[in-house]
């Protein structure tokens, strides 16, 4: 996966006493949203990959258990069974092959993304 930081997200990296966790949701409901979650402490039950002593990445696919336009109604599950090879893992055709990080106005913000044909 390749990562891109913005000179501003090095700069406030650098600054932090623990690192940032950056958890990359593919959410499916109604349709498919892509949303990235900042977070101080690591979530119960997610796993994470060191990219440095700042900063640790994971990517968590999740489906609505009932269509909303909201987001919030309805309770969602994991979905890594929809997306998982017989081994159980994610098949790589999912995971996401970049990254990007910014922090502005006091606030982190990212996106991430696939790259297709070649």
């Amino acid at each position: 996966m390749q990562l891109k930081l913005s000179r501003a997200a090095k700069k406030e990296l650098k600054a932090l006493s623990t690192p940032l966790y950056v958890e990359m949701e593919l959410y499916f409901s109604c349709m498919v949203c892509k949303v990235v979650h900042f977070h101080q402490n690591i979530p119960e039950g997610r796993g994470f990959v060191p990219i440095s002593d700042r900063l640790a990445v994971s990517f968590n696919p999740v489906a609505a258990a009932a269509c909303s336009f909201n987001g919030k109604a309805g309770s969602s599950k994991n979905s890594n069974a929809l997306l998982s090879t017989s081994s159980g893992q994610i098949s790589e055709k999912f995971m996401p092959q970049w990254l990007e990080i910014d922090f502005s106005r006091g606030e982190w913000s990212g996106s991430f993304g696939y790259s297709f044909g070649g």
